[in-house]
């Protein structure tokens, strides 16, 4: 007889099935686990969709003549979510007892503990190893175009690469930069030569073959690039005559980032792992899906078809391990947005508003946050005559309507700079300060990111390590950070949201946030080229996405 457990009779992070990685095959394999009714988590170490999200159009998907991969990871997020996968934005460290019929997947938060994982983690772009690669990351080295192209308009941009994506983002890029050079690193293309055709025939774009790059100088920022010849051995400089800064995107392959099952299944010789026609790995119970599998083809099309085979021998798994432990996951309600109804006090004059701006999904993820929070806030709004100051009036007016907690107040004080409105500040009702400050309108990707510092800061939160919450708490200085975004960057809300965890721990610490596109004077007079960036008080200026373990280390 197979029992379902209570949230008494067992921990509450035990699930049928864990998959590490929120790209096409771990979302479509989540789509099919929750469907038959397994209680299954996806961990996302970034944003969902993997490498996919940056494509710019995707037109070889059935059923879509042309889609973003952005959009097309994000509607295949929400479909698994409409069946009740769940999803934890943490970084695993380590798979344990996977040889047991209760596995172990570790964060650096939690335990979580399972019947079946799948590995559906990609493979990640190489680095190239060259002199000031590090050192100019954030200062004009980049690796996603989507993200950090628009920091290069009208600049010059070197792109990095031989194969399919490199032909593409040169392409892309030719919308933003002044000029394209590609420097491929080998004799020829790493795909087929197709693939090049368009970027050959681009009028702003310059290929050179066979090139090392030796080093990357500059002040603060990428002034100058050294490479090499490989064909005659002679020696460039690139270094744009105006003396002015340019980009420089690193588009030069993938490896598997299959580590976390190295030494435990087989792997082929360039560390893909090796599964059989389920999917399956050496260890039974042990699933891999996607590019970190060794096959000829990687599409979106097979990784997510890899998925859903993955999931069927899964749900086999999954359900004899039920049979033989007697014991079934305590699946979480799931009020999915598809579902729902709505009701006629939501149709009042009072929230129509509200549901005009928000979709239904992000109603549904806002009903059940709200519901958590216990200390009322007051969100004061600084405005000034411009259209971001209107929509986040609107924005904010129509955030409190769904939530009894919050109250919005606008304020004109006399004293405030005019160049960093419009932003909301967050209080307590009892006018004490949350530290919490946004600067611009928080929508796009920086939606979650605002909601979620509301929520810690009104009630017990977002679960923190025990030692982050000593380093924290013990902190006796006033401690400011300040952080830059931009909201089609996907990444920004992690740091965001670790910012604003620490912030709502210790009074002494506060942070403002700043939407570059609504403050360009900040991006020139700090020479921000690359997002999330950020510094403490007057530290230097940091980049990248930061986790609130990492943070705290900092304080």
């Amino acid at each position: 007889m197979i029992a379902m457990l209570t949230e008494t009779e067992h921990p509450e992070n035990l699930y049928d099935a864990a998959i590490i990685g929120a790209g096409p095959a771990g979302l479509a394999a989540a789509l099919y686990l929750a469907r038959a009714c397994f209680r299954v988590v996806v961990f996302e170490k970034e944003a969902q969709g993997g490498l996919v999200r940056i494509v710019r159009e995707i037109v070889n998907y059935p059923g879509t003549t042309s889609v973003s991969g952005n959009d097309l990871m994000s509607t295949m997020r929400k479909h698994a979510e409409t069946f009740g996968a769940e999803f934890v934005r943490a970084e695993v460290v380590s798979l344990e007892n996977l040889d047991r019929d209760i596995k172990q997947v570790v964060t650096k938060d939690a335990v979580y503990q399972c019947f079946s994982v799948l590995l559906a983690t990609g493979a990640p772009p190489n680095l190239l190893g060259f002199t000031g690669e590090e050192a100019f990351r954030g200062r004009g080295i980049c690796y996603t175009p989507t993200v950090d192209a628009e920091f290069f308009t009208g600049k010059d941009i070197i792109v990095i690469g031989a194969g399919k994506t490199a032909a593409e983002n040169a392409i892309f890029l030719t919308k933003y930069a002044s000029r394209v050079t590609v420097l491929v690193p080998e004799a020829d293309y790493s795909c087929l030569p197709g693939f090049w055709e368009d970027a050959e025939a681009h009028p702003c774009i310059t290929i050179k073959k066979n090139i090392r790059v030796r080093e990357v100088t500059g002040d603060s920022l990428v002034r100058r690039l050294v490479w090499e010849n490989l064909s005659d051995g002679s020696e460039e400089v690139f270094e744009p005559e105006s003396g002015d800064t340019f980009g420089i995107f690193l588009l030069n392959g993938h490896s598997p980032d299959s580590g976390l099952l190295r030494g435990l299944v087989d792997f082929d010789d360039l560390n893909y792992i090796v599964v059989d026609y389920k999917q399956r790995t050496s260890l039974p119970g042990v699933y891999a899906a996607g590019d970190v599998c060794s096959y000829a083809l990687r599409q979106t099309l097979t990784a997510a078809a890899d998925g859903a085979v993955a999931a069927n021998s899964m749900i086999k798994y999954n359900f004899r391990m039920q049979q033989k432990l007697g014991i079934m996951p305590l699946r979480r309600v799931h009020r999915a947005a598809a579902h729902q109804t709505v009701d006629a006090e939501t149709k009042t004059a009072g929230r129509s508003e509200g549901s005009s701006i928000f979709s239904p999904e992000m109603l549904a993820q806002l009903n059940e946050v709200f519901f958590l929070m216990e200390r009322d806030l007051v969100l004061h709004i600084y405005p000034d005559s411009s259209k971001a100051s209107e929509e986040l009036q609107r924005y904010v007016g129509a955030l409190s309507g769904y939530a009894s907690k919050l109250t919005v107040y606008e304020d004109f004080p006399d004293d405030d700079e005019p160049d960093i409105r419009p932003y909301v500040r967050t209080e307590y009702k009892d006018g004490t300060l949350t530290g919490l400050c946004f600067h611009g309108m928080p929508g796009g990707n920086e939606f979650t990111a605002f909601v979620l510092g509301l929520y810690n800061a009104s009630c017990h939160g977002q679960a923190v390590s025990e030692e982050a919450m000593r380093l924290i708490q013990q902190v006796d200085r006033d401690i400011h950070f300040t952080v830059f975004v931009t909201l089609t960057c996907a990444v920004c809300p992690e740091l965001v949201t670790a910012v604003q965890r620490i912030v709502t721990l210790n009074e002494r610490i506060t942070c403002d946030v700043y939407d570059l596109n609504h403050f360009p004077q900040l991006r020139d007079k700090y020479s921000v080229l690359s997002v999330p960036c950020y510094f403490i008080n007057d530290g230097p200026m940091m980049f990248g996405k930061k986790t609130v373990d990492q943070l705290s280390r900092l304080l």
